[in-house]
């Protein structure tokens, strides 16, 4: 529907072009002339009378408490500081002042809410009642009831455990957060309640039995709640009659059903928040053993001149800490759930168990028993033995002859005769040539070690780019068509 007017203004005209949208839940003003469009949300009565809280996490309790009108209360709540008021919330709740619920314009079923609403403002002491069963029966306390001191005009609440009276600032704050939710649940019939983490105190077999029973108090009062929380027991109590909703990097992921459920929780578990933002924003991660194996690949990439060197400073890196495929296919599992999109891969050194190559998650193995195989030749050795040589310093021509006895020291004969052994490829270089050859090697030269695991990748820029195995560009190849942006 187009409506135009005309209104004439000092020496022009102007024209006001309106495009009026029309839905069920809003109208939509599109305004041509200035370029605007505004929106009106519909909202009808009943929503609108529905009272909204938002209950955060209790941190400790005020010492003292004066008497508050309910609009101060009302404003404490919102900002968050429930620690001020939970005295004044229970005060009001066993002595309501005034009428809650002030509804314009009631159509049936409103009439009949409202009913409810002031069936429970006059029996306050009923609720409260309540609220000390349900207490007692979780923490073995007794509530007493909340008075009011005229002659300094503060509200004092009590409890009495093992016959001892104890001031309520005196409870843990696992059975404060409770006693707050229920208070306010009983004082407020008919609302809808945002609670942030209500387990966050709680021990794992009070978080169960604490959903258990604000979700049959809120059924009981006509309310709904929405629960943020962090808590896999309330996430699994939840899975049986609520709707799971996971909230993440401000997408939202409806869990529907138990197997959902069970894999979420177990992304929970095995990701991280810093595993999981990573992914979320390179949308590519590449699993190795540890960090020694990405400075080898990144100093090989250096060597080679090769495109994946600049992506490997920037890339998604996951240290698993072990040479098992499974742990690499838990995470990246686990991380599908939540990125769909997401690619990956693994390589590993030399291992037993077999590899899944049906797995979403590509696996390269290397062919030798690991990564420093590739470069812990007698020659690379003693060309690093050199590099005093161009340094100039005063003893470095005998560097080499103590790298040469090194050698001959540390590693069999019959293994130095022939270099094209097998031995060179399969044994585990980091722990049979280089610790014991490099360890001799320093005794001799009577200087302090530079060169350990953490940084033997220095070694590979000793090599000659002949001497690169060519399955070292093989790997860096696939790892490139994996991280690479599209």
């Amino acid at each position: 529907m187009l409506r135009a007017s005309i209104s004439e203004n000092p020496g022009q005209l102007l024209w006001n072009l309106i495009f009026p949208i029309q839905s069920p839940f809003f109208v939509a003003l599109l305004d041509l002339r200035n370029l605007t469009l505004k929106i009106y949300f519909l909202i009808d009565k009943y929503s609108l009378n529905n009272k909204i809280a938002y209950l955060q996490p209790m941190s400790g309790l005020a010492d003292e408490e004066v008497k508050y009108v309910p609009g101060t209360i009302d404003d404490r709540i919102g900002k968050g500081k429930t620690a001020d008021v939970l005295r004044n919330i229970c005060y009001r709740l066993l002595y309501p002042e005034r009428d809650l619920y002030h509804p314009k314009s009631l159509n049936h079923d409103q009439n009949i809410t409202a009913g409810i609403a002031q069936k429970y403002l006059k029996n306050g002491g009923k609720r409260w009642a309540k609220v000390k069963e349900h207490i007692k029966g979780m923490f073995g306390v007794e509530l007493n009831d909340p008075e009011f001191k005229a002659e300094n005009g503060k509200i004092e609440l009590t409890y009495l455990e093992n016959g001892v009276q104890y001031d309520l600032s005196s409870g843990g704050r696992g059975f404060l957060q409770t006693l707050l939710i229920l208070s306010y649940l009983y004082t407020y019939p008919n609302s809808v309640l945002l609670l942030d983490e209500p387990d966050a105190h709680l021990e794992v077999i009070r978080q169960r039995e604490t959903f258990f029973l604000i979700n049959n108090v809120a059924s009981e009062l006509n309310s709904q709640l929405f629960i943020a929380s962090y808590s896999e027991v309330v996430l699994n109590q939840a899975s049986a009659n609520s709707n799971i909703v996971a909230l993440i990097n401000n997408e939202a992921l409806a869990l529907n059903d138990k197997r959902s459920i069970a894999l979420f929780g177990q992304a929970l578990k095995s990701i991280g928040w810093e595993n999981y933002f990573l992914a979320k924003l390179k949308k590519r991660i590449l699993y190795l053993e540890g960090p020694s194996d990405y400075m080898m690949l990144t100093a090989f990439a250096e060597k080679l001149n090769h495109p994946v060197k600049v992506l490997l400073s920037e890339a998604n890196i996951s240290y698993l800490a072990s040479n098992k495929p499974y742990d690499a296919y838990q995470n990246f599992n686990a991380l599908k759930i939540v990125i769909p999109d997401l690619r990956g891969i693994a390589l590993f050194d030399q291992i037993d168990s077999e590899i899944n190559y049906e797995f979403p998650l590509p696996v390269l193995v290397w062919k030798r028993r690991e990564l420093e195989n590739y470069f812990s030749s007698p020659k690379v050795l003693i060309r690093y033995a050199n590099k005093d040589d161009e340094q100039g310093t005063l003893f470095s021509g005998q560097n080499a002859d103590y790298m040469e006895e090194s050698l001959h020291k540390m590693i069999p004969p019959i293994r130095l005769e022939n270099l094209i052994d097998p031995w060179w490829l399969q044994t585990k270089a980091s722990e049979t040539i280089l610790e014991p050859v490099l360890s001799y090697y320093y005794e001799k030269i009577g200087e302090k070690r530079e060169l350990f695991g953490r940084n033997y990748f220095e070694l590979i820029s000793f090599l000659e780019l002949n001497e690169v195995d060519h399955e070292i560009t093989e790997k860096l190849d696939a790892i490139y068509e994996v991280i690479k942006p599209e």
